[in-house]
């Protein structure tokens, strides 16, 4: 069926703090914003320019003899000024320089082989404005001018300036010079699957680990070397080089086994040839040389005319990608090839990073990947930035991002559940999100970011400004580019804190993220109440697939059963944010995340946090037939169903959940996953094999199906250790009360009239 319109008008009054929402009762189909593979031009009018000068995409064709034409100019006919390029071997053009305010012009031309004729675009046209941020860098040429300087190339460290840790640095690097070049053999699994697939996951693991190992292993000698000019790390460095020269390029750590071994075996060799090539016969520069020539030429292969017209790749853009441009950077000047590589990254960094984000500082992958990522986000920018002059770190997304850690992983709290691995129970850490927000905060001289840092690291050694805590800063925080919106009480005090967060991504359900559109979590006291629920076990088995990452293991909304799609179609917007001292509110629209085969028409959810305790969740749900709907909640501790009223809780605070609805309810509750979570990968903690424990899991369903339903859940939260019970609210017509927090609040349950909720 044709979906119509939506029609949708809202009138907020902040005078009185109200949320009206008049909703029709179809949504329009919308293209997913982040498609898996371009398929569109940008800059165009239907996807705008956000900064001066806008870098130009366009879709990719196959084929390694393909090349693409553009031309930009501010007359249609392309007369007059115009700037164009020819004969590129990607898709993506960076004009290099500041545009002019006004209307812009542009083609671009695909060339399938080089004796076929060119063929156009039509003629796309975007606006400059003076507000536009500007990020103008020099071209490709003038960077790899400075890439021939003399060696090392690779930026390095600085030297601890605490003696102590000096010391520590040293006896660290003494160690590493006794212990043995590791055997390939190490790279074999001691872990043997029961299937094809599990052996696979276990052999690629040991090649991952064994790669790992020997790299840091050398990052750390040439970082000694280079900080003392004792020989002795460096000509250790260059054994393990030397080694990694040697392995088969086809064996256990090729690309085609297990891309991050690859990766490892190209960051070892540059790094050697970098920092240790004054101790290197002939022969030993000729072996290092052969070798990364050989992976970083096959990997680049793989990648050009490729992944700039993907909107991520999870294990390229977390390390490889990072590691192959030292490669391409280390071979300047010795391999004619490394030009067009280091040129290659470098477009690609301008035009894609933040591949997530925008401006926000979050991360659609989820907290705990943001930090698989901290890597490159922390080394290409210095590297191009010591090639061209241009301060790579100068974007909002670097300026935000400590505030996506700070109000998704506060200091001494579990983080916002959202994405693979998010589930554990980690807090953050002074190796990552400590040195990270640190790194950020001294660059920008940021006091919040030093704060965060110094909450997790401990002292910091001169910071350019005194760190500072957050307590003027707003209790909530959107990040609308990724979306999520954070929702908190204490930002200070994770002892104290009650931490809501909410998401519904643009960006859908790819790479690390969860079918979780729409979906809310619950932390008290830095611990989890209700959270995403199952273990990420292992990326793509029948757990992850069939719960973990599935609707069903959320904190959303079943439609007959099924759940939401995997991929960018899968897709959620948060379309309302507004927040003061006493409440935030914020809308998401996931009606577009089941697919049309589902028949689901509308799914929004409004989230009104009244501070301190208390949660509405307010959904308006519409389908194109009589639908049997699943409200869930899930927690890795007890619930009990008393009264149709459920209560939870952690070690430090105790739930009501009260519901109201257009239609009677059942519940329900169980503590058993479908396919269940079994830890075949034998992952430890402490030395001892992980039992992965049951979860609780709650479900409200109307008890006939429904064509529309609306749903409204009275979450309260209350310290543990307070002795009476949590207020009972009662609704009155379309009037609730809510007694403890002094507050009254009209919903319209009514699936007849127009959704609304309103603080009165």
């Amino acid at each position: 069926m044709k979906k119509k319109l939506d029609s949708r008008v809202k009138t907020v009054l902040l005078c009185t703090f109200a949320f009206f929402l008049l909703t029709s009762a179809v949504t329009a189909q919308i293209p997913p914003p982040h498609p898996t593979i371009r398929s569109t031009p940008a800059p165009s009018d239907s996807e705008p320019a956000h900064v001066n000068p806008p870098s130009l995409l366009w879709p990719l064709n196959k084929g390694r003899k393909v090349r693409y034409a553009v031309r930009l100019s501010q007359n249609r006919d392309f007369t007059g000024k115009v700037f164009e390029a020819t004969k590129l071997r990607w898709g993506i053009y960076n004009p290099h320089r500041k545009l002019e305010s006004g209307t812009w012009y542009w083609q671009y031309a695909v060339t399938p082989k080089p004796d076929k004729e060119p063929k156009w675009s039509e003629v796309l046209q975007f606006s400059v404005s003076d507000e536009l941020r500007q990020f103008v860098t020099p071209p490709s040429s003038d960077m790899l001018a400075a890439a021939h300087k003399s060696r090392p190339r690779i930026p390095a460290k600085p030297a601890p300036t605490d003696k102590k840790k000096m010391r520590h640095l040293l006896k660290q690097a003494d160690r590493l010079l006794e212990k043995p070049i590791l055997s390939i053999d190490k790279a074999a699994p001691k872990e043997h699957g029961k299937n094809k697939s599990e052996q696979g996951v276990f052999a690629r693991i040991a090649s991952k680990a064994f790669t790992n190992t020997m790299c840091n292993r050398v990052k750390k000698l040439v970082w000694v070397y280079r900080i003392t000019g004792d020989e002795r790390y460096g000509r250790k460095a260059l054994e393990y080089g030397l080694f990694v020269a040697g392995l088969d390029l086809d064996g256990v750590t090729a690309f085609k086994f297990i891309d991050f071994a690859d990766g490892y075996c190209i960051q070892v060799l540059a790094r050697v040839y970098d920092g240790c090539l004054d101790l290197m016969t002939q022969h030993q520069k000729w072996q290092l040389r052969h070798a990364l020539r050989g992976r970083t030429s096959r990997f680049f292969q793989k990648i050009m005319n490729n992944l700039e017209a993907k909107v991520f790749s999870n294990h390229i853009w977390q390390r490889i990608l990072a590691q192959a441009t030292e490669g391409a950077l280390t071979l300047i000047g010795d391999v004619s090839e490394a030009e067009k590589w280091l040129a290659y990254v470098y477009e690609l960094w301008i035009a894609k990073f933040p591949n997530l984000s925008r401006t926000d500082g979050a991360w659609a992958n989820g907290i705990n990947y943001f930090r698989s990522n901290y890597g490159p986000m922390l080394d290409i920018p210095p590297l191009f930035g010591q090639l061209t002059g241009v301060d790579f770190f100068n974007h909002p997304w670097y300026r935000n991002a400590p505030y996506y850690l700070m109000y998704c992983w506060p200091p001494d709290s579990v983080s916002d559940g959202f994405g693979d691995g998010s589930e554990r129970n980690w807090l953050p850490t002074k190796n990552h999100q400590g040195t990270f927000a640190l790194e950020l905060g001294k660059h920008f001289k940021d006091p919040y970011a030093l704060w965060y840092a110094k909450k997790i690291i401990g002292k910091l050694d001169s910071p350019p400004i005194a760190p500072k805590p957050p307590a003027d800063l707003p209790m909530s925080r959107a990040f609308m580019d990724a979306g999520i919106v954070a929702m908190h009480t204490n930002l200070i005090d994770a002892a104290g804190n009650l931490m809501i967060v909410f998401r519904s991504s643009p960006y859908g359900a790819y790479g690390h993220m969860h079918r979780d559109q729409n979906s809310f979590n619950i932390n008290f006291g830095g611990e989890r109440i209700f959270t995403g629920s199952g273990y990420y076990i292992s990326y793509g088995d029948e757990h992850f697939k069939g719960w973990y990452t599935h609707t069903r293991g959320h904190n959303s909304i079943l439609i007959d059963g099924k759940g939401q799609m995997r991929g960018s179609k899968g897709f959620g917007r948060i379309i309302d944010y507004n927040h003061t001292t006493a409440s935030t509110y914020c809308v998401g629209d996931a009606s577009q995340a089941y697919g049309d085969d589902v028949g689901l028409h509308t799914f929004r959810r409004h989230l009104l946090f009244l501070r301190p305790s208390v949660l509405l969740v307010y959904d308006e749900l519409e389908a194109g037939h009589k639908a049997h709907w699943e409200w869930m909640l899930h927690s890795p501790n007890k619930l009990k169903i008393a009264n149709n009223v459920l209560m939870g809780g952690n070690r430090k605070a105790k739930t009501r959940v009260d519901f109201f609805a257009s239609t009677q309810l059942e519940m329900s509750s169980h503590a058993r996953f479908d396919p269940p979570a079994v830890n075949w990968r034998k992952h430890k903690n402490g030395g001892k094999i992980i039992e992965y424990p049951d979860q609780w899991h709650f479900a409200a369903v109307p008890t006939m199906p429904q064509k529309k339903l609306r749903i409204l859940a009275v979450i309260q939260v209350q310290p543990a250790n307070v002795p009476t019970p949590i207020d009972t609210p009662l609704m009155l017509g379309d009037i609730l009360s809510l007694a403890g927090a002094g507050k009254q609040v009209q919903v319209e349950l009514s699936t007849h009239r127009p959704a609304q909720i309103k603080l009165r």
